[in-house]
């Protein structure tokens, strides 16, 4: 609790506490930024391409440039993305 003092009152712990809880919930709903049809900045696809290779680098698993590329064209066009997935389920999908 970097914001209060050494010995916090009752009301700075809840005040922290809900400052945030209020943090958390504005990452989670900048995603929702996603699903609507308002034109998306090339620093904020760029971001969230940094955050996903950064997450996804921990798994051992960084993304490609395709990768990249495939998430900046199409993962921010909502008509887009049923397609997409669907060729990636294609192509990745084992036949028996």
């Amino acid at each position: 609790m970097e914001n209060i003092s050494e010995n916090p009152s009752l009301d700075e712990i809840i005040h922290e506490s809900e400052r945030r809880r209020d943090m958390k919930n504005s990452k989670v709903s900048s995603a929702h930024v996603l699903l609507t049809d308002d034109p998306i900045s090339a620093e904020y696809k760029d971001e969230v391409i940094r955050q996903v290779d950064g997450s996804m680098s921990i798994e051992g698993m960084p993304l490609t440039d395709a990768d990249k590329e495939r998430i900046r064209n199409f993962a921010f066009d909502i008509t887009q993305i049923d397609k997409v997935v669907a060729s990636l389920v294609k192509k990745h999908c084992v036949t028996r």
